[in-house]
């Protein structure tokens, strides 16, 4: 039997202070990392839960840390359409995560 959730509030923990992520912003990249698509602000608020929280400084802060991406700009400066991408570098994060998380890798 895989039992490996038993040990998810102790992964996140240490990857939360391993890479000062917040837990709203570590469970943002990993809802959003298999994303094949650009994705909105506006995506991220009707599918994500806390997803107007996440939008004031999370996901600029995201950005600096090059989890994600500007894809391409919106429109006439309508910030909703611009479109965003999470960048390499986020979806490794995210397979650490996992594969920490189950026991394929050490912390």
């Amino acid at each position: 039997m895989r039992n490996y959730l038993k040990y998810l509030k102790e992964t996140e923990d240490v990857f939360m202070h391993e890479y000062n992520l917040t837990r709203t912003e570590l469970l943002f990249l990993i809802f959003i990392a298999d994303r094949k698509k650009s994705f909105t602000k506006r995506y991220v608020r009707d599918r994500y839960p806390t997803g107007g929280k996440l939008l004031d400084k999370g996901l600029r802060k995201l950005m600096k840390e090059d989890y994600i991406f500007l894809f391409e700009k919106g429109y006439f400066g309508k910030l909703d359409s611009s479109k965003y991408r999470v960048t390499n570098k986020g979806k490794r994060f995210v397979e650490r995560f996992y594969d920490v998380l189950e026991g394929k890798r050490e912390l």
